[in-house]
């Protein structure tokens, strides 16, 4: 396990993505240890619906 005061570094690698899905393994290391190892499905928005529509305008505002 990571102690108080490590810096614990994440990344994500796509394994897979369908049109609709998204498949990642994601790994926390510290320095060269690798402290954990998960994997996750996300669902990539279909460009309908408001929660597409909110998730652009939010982007947009960043963007300017």
């Amino acid at each position: 396990p990571a102690r108080v005061g490590d810096w614990v570094e994440g990344r994500a690698e796509v394994v897979r993505q369908t049109r609709s899905l998204l498949f990642t393994t994601i790994f926390l290391t510290v320095g060269d240890e690798k402290i954990l190892r998960a994997s996750s499905i996300a669902k990539i928005p279909s460009g309908d619906g408001l929660s597409y529509g909110k998730a652009r305008l939010a982007r947009e505002a960043t963007e300017s």
